[in-house]
């Protein structure tokens, strides 16, 4: 993407409070360990991947649900969880993967039934009118990526 220009998208704060909490998640896999589905089951994905899943299912900026529905509709994916509920229970940072598989379980119903409407895509933030940066702060250094 040599060409690409990055941009800084606008996101509200109901937007930011729909995926906030799950963000936290520092992938310790503590969830993991507690989770008895995981643990009884190969197949099962578990509660980290399936939480971070939802964490970018839920994000404005990011449109890439309907990759990721191919393998979260599978055997792999949310169905197989039986909901005890230990992975929150264990979570350090206070994470809910329980919560985000099931948020995700009713996600994947309601694209089932065609009834998901499609996020707008989050426009690109733009700087307000009249706002300058104050004396004293300098610019931002340019990306290296």
């Amino acid at each position: 993407m040599a060409g690409a220009q990055h941009v800084e998208l606008w996101q509200s704060p109901h937007e930011l409070e729909q995926y906030l909490q799950f963000s936290y998640c520092i992938k310790c896999g503590c969830c993991m360990a507690a989770c008895p589905t995981y643990a009884t089951d190969p197949v099962y994905s578990g509660p980290m991947p399936l939480a971070q899943a939802h964490r970018y299912n839920t994000d404005s900026r990011d449109g890439g649900f309907s990759l990721r529905r191919e393998v979260l509709s599978g055997g792999s994916g949310p169905w197989r969880c039986h909901f005890a509920g230990e992975c929150s229970r264990v979570c350090p940072k206070g994470v809910d993967p329980a919560k985000a598989i099931q948020l995700m379980k009713r996600e994947l119903v309601v694209d089932f039934l065609h009834l998901r409407r499609e996020k707008c895509p989050a426009g690109p933030a733009h700087l307000p009118e009249g706002v300058t940066r104050r004396d004293g702060i300098a610019d931002a250094p340019a990306r290296t990526v």
